[in-house]
């Protein structure tokens, strides 16, 4: 799933609010890369980068990951990725992650 937000806080800050509401929600960091109950990524910032040792936007593997390009064009097909001078789309079309994502449908009552 792919969400857009506006937010004033600053990419570090809201990097920590996300591990809040992972914590909140019973994410523990047992094994790094395993298998975890929720995950959220901050996939792009506007048009900023940032590049910290807990913090890289856009994420690392965002042009490398097909379920995360395939929502993500569905909310922001059109932008321009920093670093990758490709829009979402692009990225998307030449994606080399062979796995298959399957989109759902909207439920009643879900507005865009």
């Amino acid at each position: 799933m792919a969400v857009e937000i506006q937010t004033d806080l600053a990419p570090q800050t809201l990097l920590d609010m996300c591990k809040g509401i992972e914590s909140d929600l019973g994410r523990t960091n047992a094994r790094r890369w395993g298998p975890r109950l929720i995950d959220i990524d901050i996939l792009l910032y506007g048009d900023e980068r940032v590049k910290t040792p807990v913090l890289e936007i856009p994420h690392a593997k965002l042009a490398e990951r097909r379920f995360v390009l395939v929502p993500l064009a569905e909310i922001a097909k059109g932008i321009p990725v920093p670093g990758f001078e490709k829009t979402v789309e692009a990225l998307l079309e030449q994606c080399p992650d062979p796995g298959h994502v399957r989109l759902h449908r909207k439920a009643k009552g879900v507005s865009e």
